[in-house]
């Protein structure tokens, strides 16, 4: 805010728990990530026929697909967060 109006308390613990809720997501995105590709993974070593290896691959790439998506989105927020941050300390 332009009137060099601090965060109040209640404020600050607010973008704090916005902050925290986002790291979790993060977290939650690495976790089905890793998920998904350690199936694939397994697929790869189980079996052994053409389609089962495409069928890996693809779970596997799906995998670190929505690894990237959730990196992509925990700095697209923090971005966002940060600046309502920065807006309500100016």
């Amino acid at each position: 805010m332009a009137d060099g109006v601090k965060l109040k308390t209640g404020d600050a613990l607010a973008v704090e728990r916005t902050r925290l809720a986002n790291e979790r997501t993060l977290l939650a995105y690495a976790r089905t990530g890793v998920g998904i590709a350690a199936a694939g993974a397994t697929v790869l070593t189980v079996f052994d026929t053409t389609k089962a290896l495409a069928f890996g691959v693809a779970v596997t790439l799906l995998g670190a697909l929505a690894l990237a998506v959730g990196v992509a989105r925990y700095f697209a927020a923090d971005a966002r967060i940060r600046g309502v941050e920065r807006d309500a300390s100016e």
